[in-house]
């Protein structure tokens, strides 16, 4: 078993190329979404809604919200499905140690995200630490674990890396407190630092368990606090979770491989942030084009373009979501109850919403067609 002797000599080149386009594009595309006004129901949580054949029928918060939890209580073997998740938050009644795990890091998001915290300026402190180790252990309870309470046990991580003896944890977490809180370390972009914290949290492991999401957490905190939190909370846990085989391949690597240089698993983290991002600035604009194009259909009933029935019928393709052909969409007996089972009648009202281009086909299905909003673009 391999012991990595922690020192911060984190031999960072801050000048390397890869490394400045990564923190540029990163810092482009949170401006981007900064700029762009989204709504009520994008900024707001609504751990309320149900799945339906798999897909997730809420707001675009919520899901990230569900990615992040599951992301990174499945790294340390959660076995629930995101779906199982999305239960547990909705109904906030957990039985088991996994469903109070699930609640446990949907309250760490929320002490992360409120005043509290904000005492802690941006620092990591040892009540800060603690305080999170003992949200993410709520009521959960082993034998030689303690909420918030450094281990009393020597412990082994994954397959090759002996953290330090437990006599070592509290002067090992003073070295750490006094480094990421250095003015040197401080001086560093805030994700760099985040991504620091997380490594040399985990590499210490001063907890009997709940280390991994800890040391998550902790990162999540210094991006939320570092300016980075673009309409809402996110982190690198889904990404993590994605990736968790070349995740723990990267801290090896780092503490053997490259001798303590964090180079390369800095930049595997902000690899996953400007992924993240360009996924979450993808759906943000899907987001406005559907806001926008519930606009427009409601522009054209009011000009007598379409009517109230046809807007009625556009608005239940859209909730369709795509999973209709055209023979279902006439089948279907909530659309033949607004015709009294007329199937003519619906066949007609399609064809009016397929010549002002609300509807397509695609893949043989009836899908509205978002791309008409490309007109007042250009």
């Amino acid at each position: 078993m391999a012991y990595w002797k922690i020192n911060y000599n984190y031999n960072l080149d801050l000048n390397e190329p890869e490394l400045i386009e990564l923190l540029t594009s990163i810092k482009c595309y949170c401006d981007i979404i900064k700029d762009i006004p989204v709504g009520y129901g994008f900024r707001n949580e609504f751990i309320a809604e149900k799945f339906s054949n798999g897909k997730f029928f809420g707001t675009l918060k919520d899901e990230i919200i569900l990615k992040d939890i599951h992301g990174t209580t499945a790294i340390e073997g959660n076995v629930l499905n995101i779906q199982e998740v999305n239960n547990v938050l909705r109904y906030k009644n957990p039985q088991t140690i996994q469903e109070k795990e699930i609640l446990n890091m949907k309250n760490v998001r929320s002490y992360i995200e409120g005043n509290e915290v904000k005492k802690y300026n941006g620092d990591i402190t040892e009540e800060l630490v603690k305080t999170i180790n003992s949200i993410v252990l709520r009521d959960i309870y082993e034998n030689d674990v303690k909420p918030g309470v450094y281990r009393t046990h020597n412990v082994i991580v994954g397959k090759n890396h002996r953290p330090p003896e437990f006599e070592d944890v509290p002067s090992k977490m003073r070295e750490f407190f006094k480094f990421i809180n250095s003015e040197e370390v401080k001086k560093l972009n805030p994700l760099i630092r985040a991504v620091m914290a997380h490594f040399y949290f985990v590499s210490i492991h001063p907890f009997g368990n709940g280390n991994g999401r800890t040391a998550r957490a902790l990162e999540a905190y210094l991006f939320y606090y570092g300016g980075f939190n673009v309409h809402g909370f996110y982190s690198l846990n889904n990404y993590y979770y994605k990736n968790y085989p070349e995740y723990f391949k990267a801290l090896d690597r780092a503490r053997f491989k490259y001798k303590g240089c964090l180079q390369e698993f800095v930049k595997f983290a902000l690899k996953g942030y400007l992924l993240e991002l360009k996924e979450i600035t993808e759906r943000v604009k899907i987001f406005t084009l559907d806001k926008q194009y519930e606009s427009y259909a409601n522009e054209l009933l009011n000009d007598n373009i379409i009517t109230a029935r046809q807007n009625s019928l556009l608005r239940y393709i859209k909730i369709l979501n795509g999973e209709f052909t055209k023979q279902q969409v006439l089948k279907n007996p909530i659309i033949q109850g607004f015709y009294s089972e007329n199937c003519d009648e619906i066949e007609k009202d399609l064809e009016v919403l397929f010549r002002e281009k609300l509807i397509k086909f695609e893949k043989g299905f009836i899908i509205i067609n978002l791309e008409i909003m490309s007109q007042f673009t250009e």
